[in-house]
This record gives C-alpha cells, sequence and structure tokens, in this order.
C-alpha cells in the first residue's frame, strides 16, 4: 500500500510539475516518428545537414536507435554511429550494448 501511495504521489509530482523522465520522453518521441512518415522533421534538419554524427552510440537504447533511424535513415543522410562498446556505462538507465551490436551488423561499413 505504501508503494501505490509514493507511486500515486510521483505521477502527481511529476504532473503538476510538468516532469517527464527521459525514458518517458523518448518513448513519447517513438511513438510519433514510428506512427507516422516523418517529413516534417526531416525537412528540418536534412535540409540543413547531409551528414549527422551520434557520438557515444554504446550509450544509447533501442528506442533512440529506433528512433534515429526513421529520422536520419532510410538513406535520406548519411548517418555516422561512432563508439566504443568497451566503454559501455550506461546500462542502469537502458543503454544496451546489443543495440550498438545490432546497429554494428546491420550498417555498412564505409567505402
Amino acid at each position: 500500500a505504501i508503494i501505490k501511495e509514493l507511486k500515486w504521489l510521483i505521477d502527481d509530482y511529476k504532473k503538476k510539475n510538468n516532469v517527464i523522465p527521459i525514458s518517458e520522453f523518448n518513448t513519447r518521441v517513438y511513438d510519433i516518428v514510428k506512427n507516422s512518415p516523418v517529413p516534417f522533421i526531416y525537412s528540418i534538419l536534412g535540409e540543413r545537414f547531409n551528414h549527422y554524427l551520434i557520438d557515444e552510440f554504446q550509450d544509447t537504447d533501442s528506442i533512440q536507435y529506433a528512433i534515429f533511424e526513421k529520422i536520419f535513415g532510410e538513406g535520406k543522410s548519411t548517418l555516422f554511429l561512432i563508439g566504443d562498446p568497451k566503454q559501455a556505462i550506461y546500462g542502469f538507465r537502458g543503454a544496451d550494448i546489443f543495440t550498438y551490436m545490432d546497429a554494428a551488423r546491420s550498417t555498412p561499413a564505409p567505402s
């Protein structure tokens, strides 16, 4: 009962103070981009730059990667993923080394 009340208090605080944890924010962004064509986002970014770098990619989770792929992938621009799996330190907040490894396998090597 105490845990439920504490959860309610935290949820109430977040709602009253407009607080969104980063994981919830990422999920909301993912829901937007996965269910819609993203030309409005891409046109804003894609018209400015042809290449994108995501540094410290080893600390990315699967939802973040799905967002990056949807917005910057699909042949619209060049997406560089930079990371070192030996430096992955954010597993406690959802970073997923398997996302890094999957991306490495599915990304063509530079020519």
